[in-house]
């Protein structure tokens, strides 16, 4: 990105800086000692100025006319969005004055291009697509596409890669600023509503390719318009992994601008790609912004639905009792909503979780009645997952051939309704009933089989649960090295998504000596 810099009496241009060119600029100009004085102080001011030489050379000249100011002075003034232009300038001098070089930039656009540079302003998210930014800004993606190398030629966002483009910080304060200026009020609700409504119908088509039974919530006013074609659940993992700080951040703006029918509807629709990932972090957040909005919408359903996901992300924190509570408040709230897909999953989370936790007698019964509430409701996928569940519960019990029978009948539900995805992690849990029976090979073979699916499909919990699983089976037959190799693996997935049972992994490696 370049950006026009004065230097003495003419102008030159220069690339965006990197941090440490950014800080010995800094240190030329102010002097070593006043910058390495306040280091996290002046690294903050790098990123206020967002690495333009333009911008760091005009906090320069501000603060050697203020020698005994403290840097963390002005970061707090840079901090302020709406106050971080009138910082950056220089009063009767437009080459020193970082929103006179900008507006020179954006007066020189044609209305189309000036109109997409606005909506930029308000567009969630670090980058954006032209897919994106035509949903945004009401354009085709064909002209956005161009619209976007027009503002890129103009230094005015830079391209990243082949269909990603960003904008510089200063950039987009200064695109709101002329957002909020130009355009007629309610205008970046309307912004937010149109790539939420995309965001909402891509994240649905995602989802299909990789969990083909799940059970979406309605669209609701939401379903015209584009949304991009998934080929496999590859490419939908890649799209998912590529926009999911941008639905993120645009579900908090559908919150902020009270949109609360869409920032109900989105997270319950787009969680199930948050789970794939094991983003908890993400996934337990856009179900608290999902859970507030059904409430401001006055939707039981819509709570219900973001509740059931929400004690999903708290039981993958470990949060077990959070969780449980969550289960509760989903069951009643699909009861009253006459809901029985979330009715059956909260049946079932509430079963296997006090089974796990403790090994609560009532567990069984839940479960059961999980497997008859999905039967009720026509969701053979659900009844699949709790008789996985009930077959979890007989094996600890030592009943392995009645949770080989449970596993046996859940593969085949979802054989019925070709879900590949679903039918590998009963593959686990068929191996992990295989190997408690003490058939150590048969069980290494289904892991291996799992392993391929969740490989293919880049699903890196499914690998890491499997490969783990094949590595305990292999100990038990007494094929340590081999089990080492597998474990191993799984380690090394779960440190990267930072998941709990990593510890467990680990101590497993070293109890093979």
């Amino acid at each position: 990105m370049v950006f026009s810099l004065r230097e003495g009496a003419r102008k030159v241009t220069l690339e965006t800086l990197s941090v440490e060119e950014s800080l010995a600029l800094l240190r030329e100009h102010l002097g070593a000692a006043r910058v390495d004085a306040e280091p996290r102080t002046a690294r903050a001011l790098v990123d206020h100025c967002a690495r333009l030489p333009l911008a760091l050379r005009v906090l320069a000249e501000r603060l050697n006319e203020l020698p005994d100011l403290p840097l963390s002075t002005i970061a707090a003034e840079l901090s302020a969005e709406d106050e971080r232009l009138d910082a950056l300038g220089v009063t009767g001098d437009e080459l020193s004055d970082v929103r006179a070089v900008f507006s020179a930039s954006y007066s020189a656009l044609q209305d189309e291009a000036s109109g997409l540079f606005r909506s930029l302003g308000v567009y969630p998210g670090d980058d954006f697509t032209p897919a994106g930014c035509a949903v945004a800004a009401g354009l085709r993606p064909s002209r956005a596409r161009r619209l976007l190398e027009q503002l890129a030629a103009a230094s005015l966002v830079q391209r990243l890669r082949h269909d990603r483009y960003r904008m510089h910080d200063l950039l987009r304060v200064y695109a709101a600023e002329r957002f909020r200026t130009e355009e007629p009020e309610g205008r970046e609700a309307a912004v937010i509503e149109r790539l939420g409504g995309w965001y909402l119908r891509s994240s649905r088509e995602a989802v299909r390719v990789i969990l083909p039974n799940f059970r979406f919530v309605p669209l609701e006013g939401y379903e015209r318009g584009d949304a991009p074609e998934f080929g496999s659940p590859a490419d939908a993992v890649a799209w998912f992994a590529a926009e999911r700080d941008g639905i993120v951040q645009t579900l908090r703006a559908a919150l902020e601008q009270r949109l609360d029918d869409l920032a109900w509807r989105l997270p319950a629709t787009a969680y199930p790609l948050f789970e794939y990932g094991w983003h908890w972090s993400d996934w337990r957040e856009i179900h608290l912004i999902g859970l507030e909005a059904a409430r401001a919408a006055g939707s039981r359903y819509g709570e219900a639905r973001n509740m059931v996901g929400l004690g999903d992300a708290e039981w993958s924190r470990d949060e077990i009792a959070t969780a449980l509570d969550v289960y509760e408040a989903a069951l009643a709230g699909a009861r009253e909503a006459g809901d029985g897909w979330t009715e059956g999953f909260a049946l079932r989370q509430l079963g296997e979780l006090r089974w796990e936790r403790d090994r609560d007698p009532q567990a069984e019964a839940l479960l059961w009645e999980a497997t008859h509430v999905f039967h009720r409701a026509g969701e053979r996928r659900g009844r699949g997952m709790a008789l996985l569940s009930l077959a979890a519960y007989e094996r600890d019990e030592g009943r392995t051939g009645a949770a080989e029978e449970h596993v046996r009948a859940a593969i085949a539900l979802f054989t019925e309704i070709a879900d590949t995805w679903t039918a590998a992690w009963a593959g686990c849990k068929l191996a992990a009933v295989l190997s408690a029976a003490g058939r150590f090979d048969e069980a290494v073979a289904e892991y291996e089989a799992a392993t391929a699916v969740f490989e293919e499909a880049r699903h890196l919990e499914g690998v890491a649960v499997a490969r783990s699983g094949a590595g305990r089976a292999l100990a038990a037959a007494d094929r340590p090295e081999d089990a080492r190799t597998q474990l191993t693996a799984a380690l090394d997935i779960l440190e990267s998504m930072e998941d709990p049972r990593a510890a467990q992994v680990e101590a497993e490696i070293a109890d093979l000596g």
